[in-house]
C-alpha cells in the first residue's frame, strides 16, 4: 500500500518537473517573442521618424516648388503684358507703315503715270509728223505727176482714171473714150503699158497715203483713249491721297522715308525681342523636378501653363 503511494508521488513529481520545465520552455519562448515584437516597434518608429522628416521635406520642396510656379507665373503674365503692349505698338507703327507705303505707292504710279503719257504723247506727235510728211510728200508727188500729164495728150485719159478711182474707190480703170491728139507716129502714140505702170505706180502710192492716213486716225484716237485712262488713275490718285489724314499730308517725303527707316528698325528689333520672349517662355515651360518619396514612388512637378 505504502510503495504503491509512494510510485504515485513519484510520478507526480516527475509531472511537476515535466509541466515545469515546460513552463520554462514557453516562458523563454515568450521572452524571445517580446524581444522580436520590441525590435520591430523600434524598426518602426524608426521608419516613421524617417517617414516624418521625409513628410516636411516634401512639404518644403512642395512649398518651394509652389513659389517658383508662383514666380513663372507672375513672370509669364508680365511677359503677356508685354507681349500684348508691344502688340498694340506694333499694329498701330504697322498702320503707319502701311500708310506711307501706300503714299509712296501712289506717287510712285502717279510718276510713272504722267512719265508714260508723255512718252505716248510724244511718240504719237512724232508719229503724227511723220505721217503728214510723207502724205504731203505723196501729194505733191501727185501735183507733179498730174502737172507732168496737163500739158501732153495722156492728160484726156489719166486725169479722168485718177479722179474716179481717188473719189469712188472702186480700182477699176473707167475709160469712156480714148482721144489722142496729133499722128499715132514714133513720137506721138503713146504706150498703153506705159500709162498703165505710170497709172498703178500713182494710185498706189496714194493707196499707201490713205492707209497711213487712217492709221493715225486710229492712234489719235487710241490717244485720245489713254489720255482718258491717265487722266482716270490722277483723279483715282489724288482722291486715295485726300483720304489720307491731314498729318500725314503736311509731312515732306523725306521725313516719310526717315519715319519708314526707323519704323522698319523698330519691327526688326521688335521682331527679335519677342523672339526672345517666346524662347524664354519655351523655357519656362521645360521646367520640372521629380521629387522621391521614402515608399518609393516618384512625383513630377512641373510649370503648368495651361491657363495661360
Amino acid at each position: 500500500m505504502q510503495i504503491t503511494i509512494i510510485q504515485n508521488i513519484e510520478k507526480d513529481l516527475q509531472l511537476a518537473k515535466s509541466e515545469a520545465k515546460q513552463l520554462i520552455e514557453d516562458i523563454d519562448q515568450r521572452i524571445k517573442e517580446k524581444g522580436q515584437i520590441c525590435t520591430q516597434i523600434l524598426g518602426n518608429q524608426g521608419k516613421i521618424s524617417t517617414l516624418e522628416s521625409d513628410s516636411s521635406t516634401l512639404c518644403q520642396k512642395k512649398n518651394v516648388s509652389h513659389m517658383a510656379f508662383e514666380f513663372c507665373n507672375k513672370i509669364i503674365t508680365i511677359f503677356y503684358n508685354l507681349i500684348l503692349h508691344l502688340k498694340a505698338r506694333t499694329e498701330f507703327r504697322t498702320i503707319i507703315c502701311i500708310a506711307t507705303l501706300t503714299l509712296e505707292l501712289i506717287q510712285q504710279e502717279r510718276v510713272n503715270l504722267s512719265t508714260k503719257l508723255s512718252e505716248k504723247s510724244a511718240y504719237y506727235a512724232k508719229l503724227a509728223d511723220d505721217l503728214n510728211t510723207k502724205l504731203q510728200k505723196q501729194q505733191d508727188f501727185k501735183s507733179s505727176t498730174l502737172f507732168e500729164y496737163s500739158f501732153s495728150p495722156v492728160r484726156e485719159w489719166l486725169w479722168p482714171t485718177l479722179v474716179w478711182q481717188d473719189f469712188n474707190g472702186q480700182g477699176h480703170n473707167r475709160r469712156e473714150n480714148w482721144r489722142f491728139s496729133g499722128n499715132c507716129g514714133s513720137e506721138n502714140c503713146l504706150n498703153a503699158d506705159n500709162l498703165d505702170n505710170d497709172e498703178k505706180e500713182v494710185m498706189k502710192n496714194l493707196d499707201a497715203a490713205h492707209a497711213k492716213f487712217d492709221l493715225v486716225t486710229q492712234l489719235k484716237s487710241k490717244l485720245v483713249s489713254d489720255n482718258s485712262k491717265a487722266k482716270q488713275s490722277i483723279e483715282l490718285v489724288r482722291r486715295r491721297i485726300n483720304g489720307f489724314k491731314s498729318q500725314l499730308k503736311e509731312m515732306d517725303r523725306r521725313t516719310l522715308e526717315e519715319e519708314l527707316t526707323a519704323l522698319l528698325s523698330d519691327k526688326a528689333g521688335e521682331s527679335e525681342y519677342l523672339q526672345s520672349l517666346h524662347q524664354q517662355i519655351d523655357k519656362l515651360k521645360g521646367i520640372s523636378h521629380i521629387l522621391k518619396c521614402a515608399c518609393g514612388k516618384e512625383y513630377e512637378v512641373e510649370v503648368d501653363l495651361g491657363s495661360k
